[in-house]
Protein backbone atom coordinates (compact mmCIF):
# COMPACT_ATOMS: atom_id res chain seq x y z
CA UNK A 1 0.00 0.00 0.00
CA UNK A 2 3.01 2.51 0.49
CA UNK A 3 5.83 3.12 -2.03
CA UNK A 4 9.32 0.90 -0.47
CA UNK A 5 12.52 0.35 -1.63
CA UNK A 6 14.33 -2.33 0.34
CA UNK A 7 18.33 -2.97 1.40
CA UNK A 8 18.46 -6.98 1.90
CA UNK A 9 21.18 -9.33 3.10
CA UNK A 10 21.85 -12.84 1.04
CA UNK A 11 23.73 -15.44 3.75
CA UNK A 12 25.49 -18.57 2.33
CA UNK A 13 22.86 -21.63 3.26
CA UNK A 14 25.61 -23.05 5.07
CA UNK A 15 26.40 -19.78 7.60
CA UNK A 16 22.75 -20.21 9.36
CA UNK A 17 22.49 -22.17 12.64
CA UNK A 18 22.00 -25.99 11.98
CA UNK A 19 18.30 -26.00 12.84
CA UNK A 20 17.61 -22.70 10.58
CA UNK A 21 19.82 -24.42 7.68
CA UNK A 22 17.88 -27.43 7.66
CA UNK A 23 14.53 -25.05 7.59
CA UNK A 24 15.91 -23.44 4.69
CA UNK A 25 17.26 -26.18 2.35
CA UNK A 26 14.15 -27.68 2.44
CA UNK A 27 12.51 -24.50 1.34
CA UNK A 28 15.24 -24.07 -1.75
CA UNK A 29 15.12 -28.03 -2.49
CA UNK A 30 11.08 -27.21 -2.97
CA UNK A 31 10.40 -23.68 -3.13
CA UNK A 32 6.79 -22.65 -1.77
CA UNK A 33 4.47 -20.30 -3.94
CA UNK A 34 5.26 -16.86 -2.82
CA UNK A 35 1.99 -14.56 -2.11
CA UNK A 36 1.41 -11.79 -4.66
CA UNK A 37 -0.16 -10.07 -1.45
CA UNK A 38 -0.62 -10.81 2.30
CA UNK A 39 -3.39 -11.42 4.13
CA UNK A 40 -3.27 -9.84 7.44
CA UNK A 41 -4.58 -10.76 10.83
CA UNK A 42 -4.49 -8.86 14.21
CA UNK A 43 -1.91 -9.98 16.76
CA UNK A 44 -2.67 -8.68 20.38
CA UNK A 45 0.13 -8.95 22.56
CA UNK A 46 -1.52 -10.08 25.51
CA UNK A 47 -4.98 -11.92 25.69
CA UNK A 48 -7.06 -9.14 26.97
CA UNK A 49 -5.51 -6.22 24.89
CA UNK A 50 -7.65 -4.65 22.41
CA UNK A 51 -4.93 -3.05 20.13
CA UNK A 52 -1.72 -4.62 18.84
CA UNK A 53 -0.85 -5.10 15.81
CA UNK A 54 -1.42 -6.39 11.86
CA UNK A 55 0.27 -8.91 11.26
CA UNK A 56 1.03 -10.67 7.36
CA UNK A 57 -0.26 -14.35 7.57
CA UNK A 58 0.98 -17.54 5.54
CA UNK A 59 4.02 -18.67 6.63
CA UNK A 60 7.73 -17.92 6.60
CA UNK A 61 9.20 -17.11 3.67
CA UNK A 62 12.37 -15.79 2.18
CA UNK A 63 14.68 -14.59 -0.80
CA UNK A 64 16.68 -16.82 -3.01
CA UNK A 65 19.19 -16.95 -5.72
CA UNK A 66 22.13 -19.03 -6.97
CA UNK A 67 25.51 -17.29 -7.60
CA UNK A 68 28.44 -19.30 -8.63
CA UNK A 69 26.89 -22.44 -7.61
CA UNK A 70 25.83 -21.72 -4.61
CA UNK A 71 22.55 -21.32 -2.66
CA UNK A 72 22.05 -17.77 -0.98
CA UNK A 73 19.13 -16.71 1.20
CA UNK A 74 17.35 -13.82 2.51
CA UNK A 75 14.84 -14.89 5.10
CA UNK A 76 11.74 -12.56 5.28
CA UNK A 77 11.15 -12.78 9.25
CA UNK A 78 7.90 -10.35 9.38
CA UNK A 79 7.34 -11.02 13.26
CA UNK A 80 10.75 -9.14 13.76
CA UNK A 81 10.60 -7.10 11.22
CA UNK A 82 7.14 -5.75 11.90
CA UNK A 83 8.18 -5.44 16.15
CA UNK A 84 11.34 -3.71 15.15
CA UNK A 85 9.11 -1.50 12.77
CA UNK A 86 6.26 -0.84 15.54
CA UNK A 87 9.11 0.45 17.89
CA UNK A 88 11.33 2.27 15.38
CA UNK A 89 8.01 4.49 14.33
CA UNK A 90 6.86 5.11 17.84
CA UNK A 91 10.95 6.58 18.37
CA UNK A 92 10.32 8.61 15.80
CA UNK A 93 7.81 10.49 16.86
CA UNK A 94 7.18 13.90 18.70
CA UNK A 95 5.81 13.72 22.56
CA UNK A 96 2.11 12.40 20.74
CA UNK A 97 3.52 9.49 20.01
CA UNK A 98 0.68 7.62 22.72
CA UNK A 99 -1.74 8.88 20.06
CA UNK A 100 -0.75 7.03 18.12
CA UNK A 101 1.10 3.88 19.78
CA UNK A 102 0.36 3.71 23.54
CA UNK A 103 3.09 3.45 25.78
CA UNK A 104 1.82 0.05 27.24
CA UNK A 105 1.68 -1.48 23.54
CA UNK A 106 5.24 -0.52 23.11
CA UNK A 107 6.27 -1.89 26.09
CA UNK A 108 4.33 -5.20 24.77
CA UNK A 109 6.11 -5.00 22.03
CA UNK A 110 9.54 -4.55 23.65
CA UNK A 111 8.72 -7.77 25.50
CA UNK A 112 7.85 -9.58 22.94
CA UNK A 113 10.72 -8.48 20.92
CA UNK A 114 13.23 -9.73 23.21
CA UNK A 115 11.23 -12.90 24.00
CA UNK A 116 12.00 -13.51 20.14
CA UNK A 117 15.91 -12.79 20.58
CA UNK A 118 16.02 -15.15 23.59
CA UNK A 119 14.30 -17.71 21.83
CA UNK A 120 16.77 -17.50 18.78
CA UNK A 121 19.87 -15.78 20.25
CA UNK A 122 21.08 -15.30 16.46
CA UNK A 123 18.68 -13.89 14.70
CA UNK A 124 19.19 -11.24 12.26
CA UNK A 125 17.14 -8.73 10.50
CA UNK A 126 17.87 -9.57 6.53
CA UNK A 127 15.72 -6.77 4.99
CA UNK A 128 15.45 -3.12 6.13
CA UNK A 129 12.91 -1.12 4.02
CA UNK A 130 12.25 2.50 3.60
CA UNK A 131 9.07 4.38 2.40
CA UNK A 132 8.21 6.74 -0.16
CA UNK A 133 12.28 6.83 -1.42
CA UNK A 134 15.99 5.11 -1.02
CA UNK A 135 18.31 6.63 1.70
CA UNK A 136 21.11 7.66 0.47
CA UNK A 137 23.41 6.43 2.29
CA UNK A 138 22.02 3.14 1.12
CA UNK A 139 24.40 4.39 -2.16
CA UNK A 140 27.71 4.72 -0.49
CA UNK A 141 27.38 0.72 -0.23
CA UNK A 142 27.56 0.46 -4.26
CA UNK A 143 29.48 1.22 -6.82
CA UNK A 144 28.02 2.59 -10.85
CA UNK A 145 29.13 -0.58 -12.25
CA UNK A 146 26.55 -2.65 -9.80
CA UNK A 147 23.45 -0.72 -11.11
CA UNK A 148 20.62 -2.95 -12.88
CA UNK A 149 18.02 -0.99 -14.64
CA UNK A 150 15.48 -3.07 -15.56
CA UNK A 151 11.74 -2.37 -17.36
CA UNK A 152 9.10 -4.99 -17.00
CA UNK A 153 5.99 -3.69 -19.71
CA UNK A 154 5.23 0.22 -19.02
CA UNK A 155 7.49 0.29 -15.62
CA UNK A 156 11.01 0.27 -14.97
CA UNK A 157 12.77 -0.40 -11.72
CA UNK A 158 16.74 -0.26 -10.20
CA UNK A 159 18.33 -2.50 -8.63
CA UNK A 160 22.03 -2.64 -7.37
CA UNK A 161 23.81 -5.79 -6.54
CA UNK A 162 27.22 -6.61 -4.49
CA UNK A 163 29.38 -8.40 -2.43
CA UNK A 164 28.96 -7.64 1.70
CA UNK A 165 32.90 -7.80 1.78
CA UNK A 166 32.75 -4.52 -0.94
CA UNK A 167 30.11 -3.23 0.94
CA UNK A 168 31.12 -3.00 4.22
CA UNK A 169 34.69 -1.20 2.96
CA UNK A 170 32.89 1.50 0.86
CA UNK A 171 30.74 1.87 4.07
CA UNK A 172 33.40 2.01 6.20
CA UNK A 173 35.70 4.40 3.97
CA UNK A 174 32.38 6.62 3.36
CA UNK A 175 32.18 7.11 6.93
CA UNK A 176 35.63 7.85 7.74
CA UNK A 177 35.30 10.63 4.91
CA UNK A 178 32.59 12.38 6.57
CA UNK A 179 34.27 12.45 10.36
CA UNK A 180 37.67 13.46 8.98
CA UNK A 181 35.52 16.45 7.19
CA UNK A 182 33.70 17.52 10.50
CA UNK A 183 30.59 16.32 9.79
CA UNK A 184 27.89 16.65 12.48
CA UNK A 185 27.48 12.84 14.52
CA UNK A 186 23.41 13.59 13.63
CA UNK A 187 25.13 13.24 9.71
CA UNK A 188 27.71 10.24 10.75
CA UNK A 189 25.34 8.38 12.90
CA UNK A 190 23.13 7.29 10.04
CA UNK A 191 26.27 5.62 8.34
CA UNK A 192 27.46 4.19 11.32
CA UNK A 193 23.74 2.19 11.74
CA UNK A 194 24.37 0.95 8.06
CA UNK A 195 28.08 -0.51 8.92
CA UNK A 196 27.34 -2.02 12.28
CA UNK A 197 24.30 -3.49 10.53
CA UNK A 198 26.35 -4.99 7.66
CA UNK A 199 28.89 -6.32 9.93
CA UNK A 200 26.40 -8.83 11.58
CA UNK A 201 26.74 -10.66 9.02
CA UNK A 202 29.33 -13.06 6.95
CA UNK A 203 31.59 -11.76 4.56
CA UNK A 204 30.53 -13.91 1.62
CA UNK A 205 26.96 -12.67 1.78
CA UNK A 206 25.77 -10.85 -1.22
CA UNK A 207 24.08 -7.23 -0.56
CA UNK A 208 21.00 -6.10 -2.92
CA UNK A 209 19.09 -2.53 -2.75
CA UNK A 210 15.99 -2.69 -4.67
CA UNK A 211 14.03 0.45 -5.49
CA UNK A 212 10.87 -2.16 -5.09
CA UNK A 213 7.75 -0.11 -5.58
CA UNK A 214 9.99 3.69 -5.30
CA UNK A 215 10.74 2.82 -8.82
CA UNK A 216 6.45 3.21 -9.45
CA UNK A 217 7.06 7.03 -8.86
CA UNK A 218 9.28 7.64 -11.97
CA UNK A 219 8.85 7.44 -15.09
CA UNK A 220 10.85 4.82 -17.01
CA UNK A 221 13.08 7.43 -18.73
CA UNK A 222 13.82 9.66 -15.43
CA UNK A 223 14.90 6.21 -13.84
CA UNK A 224 17.25 5.13 -16.99
CA UNK A 225 19.35 8.77 -16.40
CA UNK A 226 19.37 8.09 -12.74
CA UNK A 227 22.81 7.50 -11.32
CA UNK A 228 22.37 7.79 -7.32
CA UNK A 229 25.48 5.66 -6.38
CA UNK A 230 27.48 7.37 -8.81
CA UNK A 231 26.13 11.08 -7.40
CA UNK A 232 27.21 9.97 -3.91
CA UNK A 233 29.96 8.60 -4.43
CA UNK A 234 30.90 12.22 -6.20
CA UNK A 235 29.70 14.11 -2.83
CA UNK A 236 32.21 11.92 -0.93
CA UNK A 237 34.72 12.34 -3.22
CA UNK A 238 34.89 16.28 -3.66
CA UNK A 239 34.58 15.76 0.44
CA UNK A 240 37.95 13.94 0.90
CA UNK A 241 40.23 16.22 -1.19
CA UNK A 242 38.39 19.30 0.50
CA UNK A 243 36.57 20.72 -2.15
CA UNK A 244 33.79 21.55 0.35
CA UNK A 245 31.71 23.63 -2.67
CA UNK A 246 31.44 21.29 -4.85
CA UNK A 247 30.91 17.98 -2.50
CA UNK A 248 27.87 20.54 -1.52
CA UNK A 249 26.30 21.71 -4.67
CA UNK A 250 26.07 17.85 -5.84
CA UNK A 251 24.69 16.63 -2.66
CA UNK A 252 22.01 19.27 -2.88
CA UNK A 253 21.21 18.09 -6.25
CA UNK A 254 21.11 14.65 -5.34
CA UNK A 255 18.83 15.24 -2.38
CA UNK A 256 16.53 17.22 -3.82
CA UNK A 257 16.01 14.94 -6.28
CA UNK A 258 14.82 12.34 -3.86
CA UNK A 259 13.22 14.97 -1.50
CA UNK A 260 11.03 15.74 -4.47
CA UNK A 261 9.75 11.95 -4.29
CA UNK A 262 9.80 11.64 -0.55
CA UNK A 263 7.77 15.16 -0.65
CA UNK A 264 4.64 13.05 -2.29
CA UNK A 265 4.15 11.30 1.13
CA UNK A 266 2.90 14.34 2.46
CA UNK A 267 0.29 14.47 -0.41
CA UNK A 268 -1.12 11.25 0.10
Amino acid sequence: MVPSSYLRIYQPLASFPLEERERWSAYVANPPQIPPSHHYRHVAFNASAQTGMLFPSGGEHAYIKKVNGEWLVCPWRMRLRVLVGLLSFRNSLPESADAWIPEGEALRAAEELEALRDEEPEIRNNITTASWYVPLRWFIAFDDSERILEEVGSKGTIRYETDLRSARTRVEQGLKVLREAGMAESQCEPVADLAEWLSEFPYDSQVELDYGTVANLFTVESLGVDHSAEEMWSVLEALSTGDYETSAGRYNDLAALWNRVKSLESAN
